[in-house]
């Protein structure tokens, strides 16, 4: 290959954000629009999997240069799913819950709110 057709690496993460569809929904439709783009040409290979995290495999190529692009969904739950406060003990419940309404009771957001009151 010569240096401008010379094949590179990218890995991306895709979070697809307040969606409730199930899980592989949005790599799905976005691999469809890849199908149906005229400027560059982006073929699926296959599935390819890191840690336990599978994706998909393209190759684009726009006429001079080829790039692999891995595709990986993930999801909110999945990364935050064992910090659930849900999954924890009454006590820790209890302890976070007391912390959290101390925060809001002496949160520097409230001289905000009584300054635009007064005005």
């Amino acid at each position: 290959m010569t240096e401008n057709n010379r094949l590179s690496d990218q890995a991306i993460i895709f979070i697809p954000g307040f969606s409730s569809k199930e899980q592989g929904y949005s790599i799905n439709l976005l691999s469809e629009g890849f199908q149906n783009l005229e400027v560059l040409q982006i073929q699926e290979l296959g599935k390819v999997q890191i840690s336990g995290h599978t994706g998909r495999k393209f190759i684009m190529n726009d006429g001079n240069t080829s790039q692999n692009l891995d595709i990986y969904e993930a999801f909110w739950l999945d990364i935050f799913s064992e910090k659930k406060l849900s999954n924890n003990n009454l006590q820790h419940k209890l302890f976070h819950g007391f912390y959290m309404l101390l925060y809001w009771v002496f949160s520097p957001v409230w001289k905000s709110f009584f300054l635009l009151v007064l005005i």
